[in-house]
Protein backbone atom coordinates (compact mmCIF):
# COMPACT_ATOMS: atom_id res chain seq x y z
CA UNK A 1 0.00 0.00 0.00
CA UNK A 2 1.02 3.35 -1.07
CA UNK A 3 0.45 6.92 0.92
CA UNK A 4 1.09 10.76 -1.33
CA UNK A 5 1.75 13.21 1.29
CA UNK A 6 3.30 16.22 -0.19
CA UNK A 7 3.62 14.61 -3.59
CA UNK A 8 6.31 12.18 -1.38
CA UNK A 9 5.15 8.21 -1.80
CA UNK A 10 5.28 6.54 1.13
CA UNK A 11 5.09 2.87 1.36
CA UNK A 12 2.74 1.41 4.38
CA UNK A 13 4.12 -1.77 5.44
CA UNK A 14 1.41 -4.46 5.47
CA UNK A 15 0.63 -5.47 8.97
CA UNK A 16 -0.51 -8.71 8.16
CA UNK A 17 2.47 -9.49 6.50
CA UNK A 18 4.44 -8.82 9.29
CA UNK A 19 2.62 -10.78 11.22
CA UNK A 20 3.19 -13.80 9.65
CA UNK A 21 6.82 -13.06 9.30
CA UNK A 22 6.98 -12.70 13.16
CA UNK A 23 5.17 -15.94 13.82
CA UNK A 24 7.45 -18.37 11.06
CA UNK A 25 10.47 -16.99 12.58
CA UNK A 26 9.17 -17.55 15.95
CA UNK A 27 7.44 -21.26 15.00
CA UNK A 28 11.32 -22.12 13.29
CA UNK A 29 13.34 -20.92 15.84
CA UNK A 30 11.18 -22.92 18.58
CA UNK A 31 11.81 -25.71 16.01
CA UNK A 32 15.42 -25.07 16.49
CA UNK A 33 15.84 -25.04 19.83
CA UNK A 34 14.49 -28.23 20.35
CA UNK A 35 16.06 -29.96 18.17
CA UNK A 36 19.87 -28.15 19.35
CA UNK A 37 18.68 -29.60 22.90
CA UNK A 38 17.93 -33.25 21.80
CA UNK A 39 14.18 -32.86 21.79
CA UNK A 40 13.07 -36.56 20.23
CA UNK A 41 10.16 -36.80 18.07
CA UNK A 42 8.62 -40.16 19.94
CA UNK A 43 6.93 -43.28 18.38
CA UNK A 44 7.08 -41.95 14.28
CA UNK A 45 4.60 -44.36 13.82
CA UNK A 46 2.22 -43.01 16.47
CA UNK A 47 2.76 -39.08 15.55
CA UNK A 48 1.73 -40.16 12.10
CA UNK A 49 -0.87 -41.22 12.89
CA UNK A 50 -1.57 -38.22 15.45
CA UNK A 51 -1.36 -35.81 12.38
CA UNK A 52 -3.11 -37.75 10.05
CA UNK A 53 -6.01 -37.34 12.45
CA UNK A 54 -5.65 -34.19 12.83
CA UNK A 55 -5.71 -33.20 8.91
CA UNK A 56 -9.12 -35.45 8.88
CA UNK A 57 -10.53 -33.61 12.02
CA UNK A 58 -9.66 -29.88 10.80
CA UNK A 59 -11.05 -31.05 7.48
CA UNK A 60 -14.23 -31.56 8.74
CA UNK A 61 -14.59 -28.37 11.14
CA UNK A 62 -18.26 -28.06 12.34
CA UNK A 63 -19.67 -24.38 11.60
CA UNK A 64 -21.22 -22.91 14.96
CA UNK A 65 -21.53 -19.77 14.07
CA UNK A 66 -21.11 -17.19 10.29
CA UNK A 67 -17.15 -16.42 11.46
CA UNK A 68 -16.69 -19.55 14.40
CA UNK A 69 -15.74 -23.24 13.05
CA UNK A 70 -14.48 -26.06 15.81
CA UNK A 71 -12.93 -29.29 15.09
CA UNK A 72 -11.48 -32.02 16.98
CA UNK A 73 -7.81 -31.70 15.39
CA UNK A 74 -6.61 -30.11 18.95
CA UNK A 75 -6.99 -33.26 20.38
CA UNK A 76 -4.30 -35.26 18.77
CA UNK A 77 -2.38 -31.92 19.64
CA UNK A 78 -2.70 -32.23 22.71
CA UNK A 79 -2.37 -36.14 23.02
CA UNK A 80 0.91 -35.51 21.03
CA UNK A 81 1.69 -32.24 23.52
CA UNK A 82 1.80 -34.95 26.74
CA UNK A 83 2.72 -38.28 25.64
CA UNK A 84 5.39 -37.26 23.23
CA UNK A 85 6.83 -33.65 24.05
CA UNK A 86 7.19 -30.27 22.47
CA UNK A 87 8.21 -31.65 18.98
CA UNK A 88 5.74 -33.56 17.98
CA UNK A 89 2.76 -31.65 19.22
CA UNK A 90 4.41 -28.73 16.91
CA UNK A 91 4.31 -31.29 14.14
CA UNK A 92 0.95 -32.46 14.65
CA UNK A 93 -0.22 -28.80 14.88
CA UNK A 94 1.16 -28.46 12.33
CA UNK A 95 0.08 -30.74 10.17
CA UNK A 96 -3.13 -30.13 11.10
CA UNK A 97 -3.80 -27.25 8.39
CA UNK A 98 -2.33 -29.35 5.30
CA UNK A 99 -6.15 -29.23 3.82
CA UNK A 100 -6.13 -25.67 3.72
CA UNK A 101 -2.71 -25.52 1.75
CA UNK A 102 -4.73 -22.79 -0.98
CA UNK A 103 -4.51 -19.46 -1.96
CA UNK A 104 -4.58 -16.99 -0.03
CA UNK A 105 -1.14 -18.81 1.20
CA UNK A 106 -0.61 -16.19 4.17
CA UNK A 107 -3.54 -17.26 5.92
CA UNK A 108 -2.28 -20.63 5.59
CA UNK A 109 0.92 -19.53 6.92
CA UNK A 110 -0.37 -17.62 9.76
CA UNK A 111 -2.33 -20.87 11.40
CA UNK A 112 -0.02 -23.18 10.82
CA UNK A 113 2.87 -21.47 12.33
CA UNK A 114 0.07 -20.57 15.01
CA UNK A 115 -0.76 -23.76 15.75
CA UNK A 116 2.73 -25.20 16.00
CA UNK A 117 3.88 -22.72 18.34
CA UNK A 118 0.45 -23.21 20.15
CA UNK A 119 1.63 -27.22 20.34
CA UNK A 120 5.10 -26.37 21.44
CA UNK A 121 3.90 -24.00 24.21
CA UNK A 122 1.61 -25.99 25.83
CA UNK A 123 3.61 -29.23 26.13
CA UNK A 124 6.12 -27.53 27.22
CA UNK A 125 4.23 -25.87 30.40
CA UNK A 126 2.41 -29.56 30.23
CA UNK A 127 5.80 -31.30 30.92
CA UNK A 128 7.14 -28.82 33.66
CA UNK A 129 3.42 -28.95 35.36
CA UNK A 130 3.74 -33.10 35.30
CA UNK A 131 7.46 -32.59 36.67
CA UNK A 132 6.00 -31.13 40.34
CA UNK A 133 4.03 -34.59 41.02
CA UNK A 134 5.46 -38.12 41.27
CA UNK A 135 2.39 -40.07 40.85
CA UNK A 136 2.22 -41.21 36.94
CA UNK A 137 -1.61 -40.52 37.38
CA UNK A 138 -1.57 -37.39 38.99
CA UNK A 139 1.36 -36.52 36.22
CA UNK A 140 -1.01 -37.30 33.80
CA UNK A 141 -3.91 -35.75 35.00
CA UNK A 142 -1.97 -32.50 35.55
CA UNK A 143 -0.10 -32.59 32.63
CA UNK A 144 -3.28 -32.79 30.45
CA UNK A 145 -5.32 -29.85 31.99
CA UNK A 146 -2.21 -27.51 31.69
CA UNK A 147 -1.53 -28.28 28.22
CA UNK A 148 -5.50 -27.90 27.14
CA UNK A 149 -5.77 -24.58 28.97
CA UNK A 150 -2.61 -23.48 27.62
CA UNK A 151 -3.45 -24.50 23.97
CA UNK A 152 -7.21 -22.49 24.28
CA UNK A 153 -5.82 -19.09 25.74
CA UNK A 154 -3.52 -18.98 23.38
CA UNK A 155 -6.04 -20.32 20.51
CA UNK A 156 -8.15 -17.66 21.71
CA UNK A 157 -5.56 -15.22 22.01
CA UNK A 158 -4.37 -15.65 18.69
CA UNK A 159 -7.58 -15.86 16.69
CA UNK A 160 -8.02 -12.29 18.58
CA UNK A 161 -4.96 -10.95 17.37
CA UNK A 162 -5.84 -12.38 13.74
CA UNK A 163 -8.85 -11.02 13.56
CA UNK A 164 -7.92 -7.40 14.46
CA UNK A 165 -4.80 -7.27 12.48
CA UNK A 166 -7.20 -8.38 9.28
CA UNK A 167 -9.44 -4.83 9.91
CA UNK A 168 -12.25 -7.16 11.08
CA UNK A 169 -12.89 -5.71 14.40
CA UNK A 170 -11.87 -5.86 17.90
CA UNK A 171 -10.07 -8.00 19.74
CA UNK A 172 -12.44 -8.19 22.45
CA UNK A 173 -15.19 -9.24 20.35
CA UNK A 174 -13.29 -12.84 19.92
CA UNK A 175 -12.30 -13.15 23.37
CA UNK A 176 -16.04 -12.37 24.19
CA UNK A 177 -17.49 -15.14 21.41
CA UNK A 178 -15.17 -17.82 22.72
CA UNK A 179 -14.21 -17.43 26.12
CA UNK A 180 -17.58 -19.35 27.53
CA UNK A 181 -16.67 -22.06 24.55
CA UNK A 182 -13.92 -22.72 26.55
CA UNK A 183 -15.09 -22.80 30.07
CA UNK A 184 -17.26 -25.23 28.89
CA UNK A 185 -15.10 -27.73 26.52
CA UNK A 186 -12.20 -27.92 28.31
CA UNK A 187 -13.72 -29.39 31.91
CA UNK A 188 -15.10 -31.99 29.04
CA UNK A 189 -12.48 -33.13 27.26
CA UNK A 190 -9.59 -32.66 29.68
CA UNK A 191 -9.83 -35.86 31.77
CA UNK A 192 -11.48 -38.05 28.80
CA UNK A 193 -7.89 -36.97 27.48
CA UNK A 194 -5.95 -37.82 30.16
CA UNK A 195 -7.78 -41.62 30.54
CA UNK A 196 -6.46 -41.68 26.49
CA UNK A 197 -2.76 -41.18 27.61
CA UNK A 198 -3.57 -43.58 30.48
CA UNK A 199 -4.82 -46.60 28.28
CA UNK A 200 -2.22 -45.88 25.73
CA UNK A 201 0.95 -46.35 28.40
CA UNK A 202 -0.69 -49.17 30.45
CA UNK A 203 -2.96 -50.72 28.26
CA UNK A 204 -2.09 -50.85 24.65
CA UNK A 205 -1.29 -48.08 21.83
CA UNK A 206 -4.41 -49.66 20.18
CA UNK A 207 -6.61 -47.56 22.29
CA UNK A 208 -5.55 -44.68 19.71
CA UNK A 209 -7.90 -44.97 17.02
CA UNK A 210 -10.24 -46.95 19.53
CA UNK A 211 -10.72 -43.22 20.80
CA UNK A 212 -10.27 -41.31 17.73
CA UNK A 213 -12.12 -43.05 15.20
CA UNK A 214 -15.37 -42.74 16.73
CA UNK A 215 -14.82 -38.97 17.90
CA UNK A 216 -13.87 -38.27 13.68
CA UNK A 217 -17.60 -40.08 13.02
CA UNK A 218 -19.36 -37.97 15.64
CA UNK A 219 -17.60 -34.87 14.34
CA UNK A 220 -19.08 -35.98 10.57
CA UNK A 221 -22.08 -37.45 12.24
CA UNK A 222 -23.12 -33.93 13.19
CA UNK A 223 -21.55 -32.10 9.95
CA UNK A 224 -24.24 -34.14 7.88
CA UNK A 225 -26.95 -32.85 10.69
CA UNK A 226 -26.38 -29.53 10.30
CA UNK A 227 -26.09 -30.06 6.27
CA UNK A 228 -29.26 -31.52 6.48
CA UNK A 229 -30.98 -29.08 9.04
CA UNK A 230 -29.91 -26.39 6.31
CA UNK A 231 -31.01 -27.74 3.23
CA UNK A 232 -34.31 -28.33 5.56
CA UNK A 233 -34.28 -24.33 6.31
CA UNK A 234 -33.52 -23.58 2.72
CA UNK A 235 -36.64 -25.18 1.31
CA UNK A 236 -39.09 -23.98 3.81
CA UNK A 237 -37.68 -20.78 2.71
CA UNK A 238 -38.40 -21.61 -0.85
CA UNK A 239 -41.70 -23.15 -0.06
CA UNK A 240 -42.21 -19.46 1.62
CA UNK A 241 -41.49 -17.76 -0.97
CA UNK A 242 -43.83 -19.75 -3.92
CA UNK A 243 -46.46 -19.19 -1.63
CA UNK A 244 -45.89 -15.84 -1.86
CA UNK A 245 -45.36 -16.03 -5.53
CA UNK A 246 -48.72 -17.80 -6.14
CA UNK A 247 -50.61 -15.37 -3.73
CA UNK A 248 -49.39 -12.43 -5.69
CA UNK A 249 -50.19 -14.05 -8.76
CA UNK A 250 -53.86 -14.58 -7.70
CA UNK A 251 -54.57 -11.57 -6.41
CA UNK A 252 -53.28 -9.46 -10.08
CA UNK A 253 -55.55 -12.31 -11.67
CA UNK A 254 -58.37 -11.38 -9.78
CA UNK A 255 -57.61 -7.51 -10.02
CA UNK A 256 -57.99 -8.56 -14.12
CA UNK A 257 -61.12 -10.09 -14.39
CA UNK A 258 -62.96 -7.77 -11.95
CA UNK A 259 -61.37 -4.94 -14.04
CA UNK A 260 -62.86 -6.40 -17.44
CA UNK A 261 -66.40 -7.13 -15.95
CA UNK A 262 -67.58 -4.62 -13.30
CA UNK A 263 -71.12 -6.00 -13.29
CA UNK A 264 -69.27 -9.47 -11.46
CA UNK A 265 -67.01 -7.54 -9.88
CA UNK A 266 -66.43 -8.48 -5.93
CA UNK A 267 -67.90 -11.96 -6.96
CA UNK A 268 -63.82 -13.40 -7.51
CA UNK A 269 -62.82 -12.40 -4.45
CA UNK A 270 -66.07 -14.06 -2.40
CA UNK A 271 -65.08 -17.32 -3.99
CA UNK A 272 -61.41 -17.11 -3.06
CA UNK A 273 -62.66 -16.30 0.18
CA UNK A 274 -64.97 -19.01 0.82
CA UNK A 275 -62.24 -21.22 -1.08
CA UNK A 276 -60.00 -20.64 1.75
CA UNK A 277 -62.58 -21.41 4.69
CA UNK A 278 -63.85 -24.14 3.33
CA UNK A 279 -63.63 -27.54 4.99
CA UNK A 280 -61.51 -25.80 7.92
CA UNK A 281 -65.28 -25.71 10.11
CA UNK A 282 -68.64 -26.67 9.97
CA UNK A 283 -69.91 -23.13 11.14
CA UNK A 284 -69.11 -21.39 7.72
CA UNK A 285 -71.06 -23.54 5.99
CA UNK A 286 -73.60 -23.96 8.60
CA UNK A 287 -74.48 -19.91 8.34
CA UNK A 288 -74.56 -20.55 4.73
CA UNK A 289 -77.19 -22.36 4.58
CA UNK A 290 -79.01 -20.66 7.10
CA UNK A 291 -78.54 -17.66 5.31
CA UNK A 292 -79.86 -18.82 2.12
CA UNK A 293 -82.94 -21.03 3.41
Amino acid sequence: MEVIFNSVRFRMVNPMGLYATALVLGAVGLAGVLVEGGGRLGDPWAVAALAVTAVIAERGRVRLTSNLEESISLLPTLFAAVLFGPLAAMLVGAASTLSDFKKPYLRWTVWTCIRAITGCVAAILSTAAADLTQSDLGAIAIGTTVAALTAEVLDVGFAGLTYRLRGNGEMKTVVRMLAPLILVSVPLYAPLLALLVLAYLKVSPWTLPLFFIPALAAQRVFVLYQEQRQLAQDLSGANDRLERANFSFASALVATLDARDRYTAGHSAAVAIYAKHRGTTGSFRGRAATCSS
